[in-house]
């Protein structure tokens, strides 16, 4: 009986959140590119309520406000990076004119009830502004110096200006270089742009060298997007009325009913699926909740990297297992536990408005390609060292790798001239 008056209020209570306030649908671009123009967009399901406001954030700070029942309805506020176009903007969607570095932020849309409710939802997503280079690395001359009277090939790959900061990579004969002949700096100009410098000092001797080799720096910009949905269990504790229908705190364990519910929040612009969930579990349930993203259905077209986290910490590898299924595009992992009172404890925290909870978040990271082009360098053997060049430029649809490459092909003659050079110095010297 106690089972069922418990079901039942669970069941009211579902149906009073069914007819309220809803954010259904948040929309504000993971990047853009510096100088575009965006949509910052906010869908929602008033329910039986009627909205009294709509607002706009960003790092906290209210930049927009519609107000149905005022004339005019739209006010705006100065905030730096932010430029709407009033013309355009209505309601919950607004309309930036352009994208500044000072645009980035955390974004919330934040919509109001009027009476007799007055509930608030609200949802936040980071923007990021990107800036891709306007050219290829550069390869600065080559310094010689010497090592045990061996010449060494210093050499320092410099990125075109970019936010965030190009990856470079130094190939000898196609294989990347060993670390310890590489030294890494990045460093910022006033506009806010990063510059990268990859330093190259390899050690050569004459007598290891049979043939020309080659040097290649691959530069790569690569913007990261961010695919997430989230989990949230609560639990729910019901204690049965005593005789004098009043609640007591005296009652034993088993005569409590613990439960936890489940909900789910994911955007509709995600492309990840959860399987194997239920909405509401008891105590020491096992839970097993699987997270998979179908290449086929997203719009990024790399392979994702999936993983799970508790409370914004990364899970523990024994409670994680992950695998694929290259023919069908498929990534999944799955997360597993017991739903013990000793778990929840452990990893909940408190919330004013639903008391403890565990909320899980299954992450899925892509690094996709924009835009390709290649440059190789080819001796020139009057000079022993580079000077021809040949470029080609490749687009992609997958978007947001920007990548140059530069080579360099050193032949044996330039080397052998610049050990015996040292050396003949170094006798005429002796010889004085």
């Amino acid at each position: 009986m106690d089972s069922m008056i418990y079901s039942f209020i669970i069941f009211l209570f579902n149906l009073d959140c069914t007819n309220s306030l809803k954010l259904t649908h948040l929309h504000v671009p993971q990047s853009v590119h510096r100088g575009e123009s965006t949509w910052l967009n906010c869908s929602y399901d008033p329910g039986f309520d009627k909205i009294y406001s709509i607002k706009w954030y960003k790092n906290d700070v209210e930049f927009y406000r519609y107000l149905p029942t005022e004339k005019p309805s739209i006010q705006y506020y100065p905030s730096s990076g932010i430029s709407i176009d009033v013309s355009k903007s209505v309601s919950a969607n607004v309309y930036l004119t352009e994208s500044t570095f000072q645009t980035e932020g955390l974004y919330r849309c934040e919509v109001s009830a009027d009476a007799p409710s007055f509930q608030t939802v609200a949802r936040e997503k980071h923007l990021k502004v990107y800036y891709l280079p306007e050219a290829g690395p550069t390869i600065e001359p080559i310094k010689w110096s010497y090592y045990r009277d061996y010449p060494v090939i210093d050499l320092i790959c410099k990125s075109n200006p970019s936010k965030p900061s190009t990856q470079l990579t130094w190939l000898i004969d196609n294989q990347p270089s060993p670390e310890q002949y590489l030294s890494h700096n990045v460093t910022h100009n006033p506009s806010g742009l990063e510059v990268t410098r990859l330093r190259l000092t390899l050690p050569y001797q004459y007598g290891s060298l049979v043939n020309q080799f080659d040097l290649r720096c691959e530069s790569r910009f690569l913007l990261t997007h961010v695919d997430q949905l989230q989990l949230t269990i609560r639990s729910n504790f019901f204690k049965p009325q005593s005789e004098d229908n009043s609640q007591s705190d005296n009652f034993p364990d088993d005569q409590i009913t613990k439960t936890f519910n489940l909900t789910i929040y994911q955007d509709v612009e995600s492309n990840i699926l959860v399987k194997g969930y239920q909405l509401m579990y008891k105590i020491n349930d096992l839970v097993n909740l699987i997270c998979q993203v179908v290449k086929s259905r997203a719009h990024h077209k790399t392979k994702p990297t999936l993983k799970w986290l508790i409370n914004n910490e990364e899970a523990l590898a024994d409670m994680t297992e992950a695998y694929q299924n290259e023919d069908f595009g498929e990534y999944t992992s799955r997360l597993g536990f017991n739903l013990s009172d000793r778990f929840f404890n452990m990893w909940s925290t408190f919330d004013n408005k639903i008391g403890p909870k565990i909320v899980f978040k299954c992450v899925a990271i892509h690094e996709e390609v924009l835009f390709r082009s290649g440059k190789d360098f080819i001796p020139d053997l009057q000079n022993n060292v580079i000077s021809s060049a040949r470029e080609s430029t490749h687009s992609t649809n997958s978007g947001s790798i920007f990548r140059i490459d530069k080579m360099l092909t050193i032949g044996p003659l330039a080397i052998t001239f610049a050990f015996y050079f040292r050396n003949f110095k170094n006798l005429f010297l002796c010889l004085l």
